[in-house]
């Protein structure tokens, strides 16, 4: 497998690609290794099962040369692009079922040059029927929670509206506490629903060209104002300097990206301001939030945008979230062809930027699935 310049690394590099040839073949995970050529070189014990090939059927074979029915699967799995140092997502027919895999490729070098590129193919058919069944719970919970708890909201605010008589200062303070509780509920109802049509590729999107986008991220912050100055935060918005260009966006969607932003600035700020501002950056327009609150821990930044994360000073401070919003907003940002950029330390505050491309034609076509929203 390996080439050394000497009878002694000859029998070193022997050695070496026999323990090799034996790690691969007790590996868990089914492992193709192909030569420069793309020849086949190596099957392991994994790969024979879930392809049903015999290798000493397909060494030295291309993919293209598969061309047996039998050897059908294994062709199509070797086909399969894989982006550079990333993984693809696919399913394969297997008799009366399909199968799901998750296959990424790694080059293996020898005397400097690539030699080979082994690609290994992890199995993901019982993973992906649990976040299935997750997304499918989630949903119907979410559902069956919305209409009661839309009308208990009904009732409080008929109750604090003095219709069926009047209040005590005590009774309207519990029953505000009430009001906001429920707020909160819906918002979580929204969100898990929004995250189960996000996987299941029915988020929805409807674009247009918006001529002015600095004016509805100020109706964002606008509507959001008395939550600020009920926690005695300044909220700011910094209108552009200049006229910005139209973007092309789904209006409803790019507005609870900004509202998601701007509310966890405000909530996650003790004291101190959160400042909002839109400016054109080269072929970009930046809406950027920054706050002078509690700051995302370093540890933690990477996976701010995973469903359900809530970082570990954000759990100790006791304050309220679903851990839902930063993922739809990195989902609808991608889907606009943009992205978000997070800048944070901890005790100090955090910076968010949402980009938006000018280029209408950067804007993807068609749904963007959720793995690919957070890669």
């Amino acid at each position: 497998m390996f080439r050394m310049g000497s009878k002694e690394k000859g029998r070193q590099g022997a050695g070496t690609s026999v323990q090799l040839a034996a790690a691969f073949e007790e590996f868990p995970e089914a492992l193709v290794l192909k030569n420069i050529k793309g020849q086949l070189i190596f099957l392991n014990r994994e790969a024979e099962e879930i392809f049903k090939v015999a290798r000493n059927d397909v060494l030295g074979k291309s993919a293209a040369a598969l061309r047996s029915r039998s050897q059908a699967t294994l062709r199509s799995a070797l086909m399969i692009e894989i982006p550079e140092n990333g993984e693809t997502r696919f399913v394969l027919p297997f008799d009366s079922r399909t199968r799901a895999f998750a296959v990424s490729e790694i080059s293996l070098r020898g005397n400097g040059a690539d030699i080979s590129a082994l690609r290994v193919f992890r199995e993901t058919t019982r993973e992906e029927e649990l976040s299935r069944l997750k997304s499918q719970f989630m949903s119907i919970t979410a559902h069956q929670l919305r209409t009661p708890i839309s009308g208990l909201k009904w009732v409080i605010e008929m109750l604090l509206s003095g219709e069926v008589g009047k209040l005590t200062e005590s009774q309207r303070e519990l029953l505000v506490r009430a009001a906001d509780t429920s707020e909160r509920m819906i918002r979580l109802i929204g969100d898990l629903l929004d995250v189960t049509r996000i996987e299941e590729g029915r988020f929805g999107y409807h674009f247009r060209i918006e001529a002015d986008i600095a004016a509805l991220v100020a109706r964002v912050v606008e509507d959001l104002r008395a939550r600020a100055q009920a926690k005695g935060i300044s909220l700011v918005f910094m209108k552009p300097r200049s006229a910005l260009p139209s973007v092309k966006i789904d209006v409803e969607r790019f507005g609870i990206a900004v509202e998601n932003i701007v509310e966890n600035a405000i909530t996650y700020t003790m004291q101190g301001s959160v400042t909002v501002n839109v400016e054109l950056r080269g072929d970009m327009i930046a809406i950027t939030v920054r706050d002078t609150g509690i700051g995302i821990p370093k540890d933690a930044q990477e996976k701010i945008s995973t469903k359900f994360f809530r970082a570990e000073n954000v759990v100790r401070l006791g304050i309220g979230g679903t851990g839902l919003g930063l993922f739809i907003v990195e989902h609808v940002m991608k889907r606009h062809g943009g992205d978000m950029t997070v800048v944070s330390e901890e005790g100090k505050g955090t910076t968010i930027t949402l980009t938006l491309p000018v280029d209408p034609a950067r804007v993807p076509e068609g749904e963007v699935s959720a793995e690919d929203a957070v890669v």
